[in-house]
Parts: C-alpha cells; sequence; structure tokens
C-alpha cells in the first residue's frame, strides 16, 4: 500500500523539480523582468492586450461601472455578515455531527483543499468545477478593473497566475500606492477627523476619505460579479425545478471505503441508494437524518437500484467517531422527467449549475471574509481606518484572527470534535 501511494505521487514531486529548476534558470537568465515571470511554485504572465481591454471597456460604459462599484460597496457589509454567519455555523454543525441543507447550501460539510489531480481525481465533477472557477476568477478580476478605471484610477498590471495548476488572473490598480500612502502618513494617534485632510500621494488632489472610499469601492465589485453568476447558476438551477424537469430519486454510491461495511456486506458503486431502514431516501439531507438516528450495530435494510433491478440489502453498521459508519462516498441522483433528455444527460446538466453555484456562493462568502489578503479583509481595513484612523488597522487586525480560526476550523471540525469526546 505504502508503495503503490508513493507511486501516486512520483509524478507531482517530478513536475514540483522541475519548476523549480525552470524558475531558477528563468531568474538567472534576466528573464523575470518581463511579462512572463516563473517562481517556485508561481507563474505569472502580465498581459499588455487584457490592461488595455479592461482599461477601454471601463471607459467606455464608466457611469454604469462606477453605479455598479456604489451598490457593491453597500451590500458588501451584509454579505461579509452571511459568510462569518455561515463557516461558525458550518463548524459548529460539523463539531455536533449533525448536516442539514438550507435552499441547496449544505451546512455541516467539512471543507477541503481541492488541488486537481491531487486531492480530487480526474472526472465530470471537476472538470465543471474548474470551468466555473475560471469563469468566476477572470469576471471577478473583470469588474475589479472596470470600476477601477471608472474611478479614474490607472491599470499598472493585468494578467494570469498560476499556482500548483490552479489558474486565477489579477488586476492592479494604481490606487493602491494611495492607499497605503494614506496609511504611512497617518500618525499613532490619528482620529477619524485626521482622514479629511488631503492625501499628498493622490495625483487627482483628493482628501484620503475620498480614496478610502473609492478603494471599497474597487473592492466590492469583485464580490458582485460572483454573486451575479451565482444567481444566474441558482436561478436556471430553481427554474428547471420548478418547470419539474428532473426528480431527486436517490442517491448514488461513487466510492467504497475499504473493509467498510458497506463493502462488506455487498454495496457497489454504481448502486442508487433509494430506502434506508424502511424510509424514502431522495437527497442527501435525506440519508443523513436518517443515519444520525441510528446506532453503531444496528443491521440496517437498505433498498438500492443497480442495472436497473431493485436489491434489498442488509448492512451491519459499524462504529466511527462514536457514530454509526456505513463508509459510502454519495451524490445526489436525479431523475430525468423531460422524454427526450436522459437521465445521464439531466444529471450533467444538474450537477454543472448546481456545482457552479455551490463554487460560487463559496467564492462569494469565503473572499468577503475579513481573513488576511482577501478582499474582506481590505474592504474592512479601509473602514476602519476611515472611522477610527490607525487605529482600525489593529482593530482589523483582531477580527482577521478571529474569522481565521473559525475558518480554520470547517477544515478540521470532525478532529477536532473526536478529541473532544476522548
Amino acid at each position: 500500500m505504502a508503495l503503490e501511494s508513493l507511486a501516486d505521487i512520483i509524478p507531482l514531486i517530478f513536475l514540483l523539480v522541475v519548476w523549480l529548476l525552470i524558475s531558477i534558470i528563468w531568474e538567472k537568465t534576466g528573464r523575470n523582468r518581463g511579462a512572463l515571470r516563473i517562481y517556485p511554485l508561481v507563474i505569472i504572465y502580465r498581459s499588455a492586450t487584457l490592461r488595455k481591454l479592461i482599461q477601454r471597456i471601463g471607459k467606455k460604459y464608466s457611469n454604469f461601472w462606477r453605479r455598479l462599484g456604489v451598490i457593491a460597496d453597500k451590500v458588501f457589509v451584509f454579505v461579509m455578515g452571511g459568510g462569518v454567519l455561515y463557516i461558525t455555523l458550518n463548524a459548529i454543525t460539523l463539531i455536533s455531527g449533525s448536516y442539514f441543507e438550507f435552499v441547496g447550501v449544505p451546512i455541516g460539510s467539512r471543507f477541503v483543499v481541492v488541488i486537481p489531480f491531487v486531492t480530487m481525481p480526474m472526472n465530470k465533477i471537476l472538470i465543471f468545477m474548474l470551468a466555473g472557477f475560471v469563469l468566476a476568477i477572470i469576471l471577478h478580476e473583470l469588474f475589479h478593473g472596470v470600476v477601477s478605471v471608472a474611478e479614474n484610477r490607472n491599470i499598472k498590471s493585468a494578467g494570469i497566475i498560476i499556482s500548483l495548476g490552479i489558474g486565477g488572473g489579477f488586476v492592479e490598480p494604481d490606487i493602491e500606492d494611495e492607499l497605503q500612502a494614506v496609511i504611512d502618513s497617518m500618525e499613532t494617534n490619528t482620529t477619524r477627523d485626521n482622514i479629511k485632510k488631503d492625501c499628498k500621494a493622490s495625483p487627482h488632489n483628493l482628501d484620503a476619505k475620498t480614496i478610502l472610499r473609492k478603494f471599497r469601492r474597487i473592492v466590492a465589485a469583485g464580490m458582485l460579479a460572483n454573486l451575479i453568476l451565482m444567481l444566474m447558476f441558482a436561478g436556471t438551477l430553481f427554474g428547471l425545478g420548478a418547470l419539474k424537469a428532473y426528480e431527486n430519486y436517490g442517491l448514488k454510491i461513487v466510492q467504497i471505503d475499504e473493509n467498510s461495511p458497506a463493502q462488506k456486506y455487498g454495496l457497489r458503486v454504481g448502486d442508487i441508494i433509494i430506502m434506508l431502514a424502511g424510509q424514502r431516501v431522495r437527497t442527501i439531507s435525506d440519508f443523513q437524518n436518517i443515519l444520525s438516528k441510528l446506532y453503531p450495530g444496528a443491521n440496517v435494510s437498505f433498498l438500492v437500484l443497480r442495472n436497473g433491478t431493485k436489491i434489498a440489502l442488509f448492512v451491519v453498521l459499524a462504529e466511527k467517531n462514536g457514530k454509526a459508519y456505513i463508509g459510502v462516498l454519495i451524490q445526489q441522483y436525479i431523475k430525468s422527467n423531460i422524454p427526450i433528455i436522459s437521465n445521464d444527460a439531466m444529471f450533467d446538466m444538474y450537477y454543472f449549475l448546481y456545482i457552479n453555484a455551490l463554487l460560487e456562493f463559496l467564492v462569494v462568502i469565503i473572499n468577503v471574509l475579513p481573513i488576511f489578503f482577501l478582499d474582506g479583509s481590505q474592504w474592512l481595513n479601509s473602514l476602519l481606518i476611515e472611522k477610527y484612523g490607525r487605529r482600525g488597522l489593529r482593530i482589523g487586525m483582531t477580527v482577521s484572527i478571529i474569522i481565521t480560526l473559525i475558518f480554520i476550523l470547517n477544515f478540521i471540525a470532525p478532529s477536532f470534535a473526536s478529541f473532544l469526546v476522548q
């Protein structure tokens, strides 16, 4: 088993070594001063064409983008509050071992770092996620850029960044230099009244308060882009459901743990669970609710659909972390109600919309959190600086530490819960 695991990571190790050697050569030959810059684990390409395109779009529809930035800034605080509420509730639910869904959003799911081909195998779901992620990043950075231009800010650079196979975009407006100058010029005892003074670093002779508000609008615009995408995906999915184009029929087993009760008692990958313990199962929430009432050692009935045939099985549940354990990884199974669309085609359509709606939701929620380096932290710090001067940075630091700890808990909550039980 150890040899098999080693064989799985050898290609990754080889890739990292080659990447490191290329980055060293690229640096030594002086090429890292050009458009393409290669660093260990990071590749950056600055595109003059993309920068000019963003500036052209921003100038052509400047009034529209400026209004959009104002709207984004006004709703940002509410979205941030929702994001903090979600990760807090998700962590508490994880620790308690519960699970439920609210308008299709899972609450009680452990966060996992998704690294293509490493933590997630190549499959349709990964392709759907990558497609949605690329779209999310492009639109996110585009909104940042065009609102920057509409706020009379130049774009210093724009381009693509790749790290460990995960791609993204970036836009660098020159207002960040002015913002830093505002912060650097403050004394320790700066109050909100001092913020009204002119900022000498501003080429437009703007006061510091105006610079801070422009910066917030630029930062908030990216969130609005992902929020719009989320509503588009979720709205289309809701529309298909309202038209009864599909129905949640059961749960498909996509993976079975080795030496688990599922493997021992005859469940198979591809089986569709339609009944558990004598109760109809249509959604993951149904499955989790029934399982939470069962106990280790119970002899539980399953009714599954296998290759079109219904099969009854009995599984004796095991124990894991003090709870009943089956050992299956499941996903929603969709049945098409449109004769010309097969179940598989409807499944692909459903999951493309669902995965991307959920992905955009998570991008919005995570990006607005006041965590170091994220948009939420930058937005909150600029607001606190406007309200409390330099002291606002210390308040922002304290908030970031607290929210970061809650966020980390979403990754380790099950292990944390097991530790508390012991």
